[in-house]
């Protein structure tokens, strides 16, 4: 894109509001699902928020991933591996009631 005259900058930005787009869409479309067939006594409007901003919390963390390695299959890879570690890790730590602070801390490396 840059050999046509595209910058960088508008590049990236475009990709971001197309995945910001695509993301809020599916959003809506999971939060509808899951209110009208699962959880039928929650706020809609707070299950699409909470989606939304987690979707919108995954850009960035795929988008330092792939900026780590230079294949893109390595990449999806360690990336899934990281983040189902992490949550591994993170579900535990907010079930037990006796765990030291530091584990604690683990919580700010979710995306």
């Amino acid at each position: 894109m840059t050999m046509m005259g595209m910058t960088t900058y508008s590049y990236l930005l475009s990709n971001i509001i197309f995945m910001a787009i695509v993301s809020s869409i599916v959003s809506i479309e999971v939060s509808c699902l899951i209110t009208y067939g699962f959880f039928v006594h929650s706020n809609p409007l707070l299950l699409f928020i909470v989606m939304v901003l987690f979707s919108q919390s995954l850009v960035p963390y795929s988008v330092v991933i792939n900026s780590i390695f230079k294949n893109q299959r390595s990449a999806t890879v360690i990336g899934n591996l990281i983040f189902f570690m992490i949550y591994l890790i993170i579900l535990p730590v907010g079930i037990s009631e006796d765990v030291s602070s530091s584990l604690n801390y683990l919580s700010f490396l979710l995306p």
